[in-house]
């Protein structure tokens, strides 16, 4: 019985080819064992620092540009955003409420009503104050201007009044003399109005006349076509206005 070498098919002893496959002495092939490398973000890598260390930022005149053009944003921007504008708006909101209130009430009772500005500074510049009131100069056969009705309003004198036929109009709300104050909400906000005597009165037709007097009952009207009211503070400003021909009351958003 012949007994049989123990020894391997093949001879393992391990060559290496050119081609990075080893190879055994009797031709069987395994692959190459893979190297395992660390990975390397490029950008972290000296090679790639290096290629990026030559490449310029902004320049100077860039910068400069858009330094400019942040400038010009921020004048036309900021004034928009002033702290003023609400408050601005809401007290020409509520002056013009009470424009309209008096000239509804003229049409109503058929009695010139009105708003007069006081507490200016100069002139027709910067009232800080503003007051409704009705005209009885010259009404006649009308219960609205009757003694017993006028009884319950006050009256105030002005140099264009000495009879003392202007009255106080009342707040519908609180019953009080409306009077009408830049403080609280609307401290620190100015009326500068373009109006005879910084007064304006409404006929029985709404439209609207000029000044003191009983002219206003004789459709005495306004010689301006249109009559302003600016309301502002600071640098926000809203304008009211008054059209003569049509007695329109409206606003706009600026001066």
């Amino acid at each position: 019985m012949l007994r049989l070498r123990d020894q391997s098919p093949c001879d393992w002893t391990r060559k290496t080819a050119g081609d990075g496959v080893l190879r055994t002495v009797c031709g069987m092939e395994q692959p190459a064992p893979q190297r395992h490398r660390a990975l390397v973000h490029p950008f972290l890598s000296g090679r790639a620092s290096g290629a990026r260390s030559g490449q310029a930022g902004f320049t100077l005149i860039e910068l400069v540009i858009i330094i400019v053009i942040i400038g010009i944003l921020a004048i036309v921007a900021i004034p928009r955003f002033n702290y003023s504008g609400p408050q601005v708006s809401a007290t020409s909101r509520k002056l013009i409420g009470d424009l309209r209130y008096a000239q509804a009430r003229a049409v109503a009772t058929q009695v010139p009503h009105g708003v007069t500005f006081a507490a200016c500074a100069g002139g027709a510049a910067g009232c800080t104050q503003y007051r409704l009131f009705f005209n009885c100069a010259g009404i006649q056969n009308n219960s609205n201007c009757a003694p017993a009705e006028l009884a319950a309003f006050t009256g105030f004198a002005v140099t264009a009044d000495p009879l003392g036929q202007y009255y106080l109009e009342k707040d519908p709300l609180s019953g009080q003399d409306f009077s009408m104050q830049m403080i609280g909400p609307h401290d620190g906000v100015l009326l500068d109005t373009t109006l005879a005597e910084q007064t304006i009165q409404f006929n029985a037709t709404g439209r609207p006349c000029g000044g003191w007097g009983a002219g206003c009952v004789a459709l005495a009207l306004l010689p301006s076509p249109t009559n302003t009211i600016d309301v502002h503070k600071d640098m926000a400003c809203e304008q009211m206005s008054v059209t003569v021909a049509t007695g329109l009351v409206d606003w706009r958003d600026q001066c």
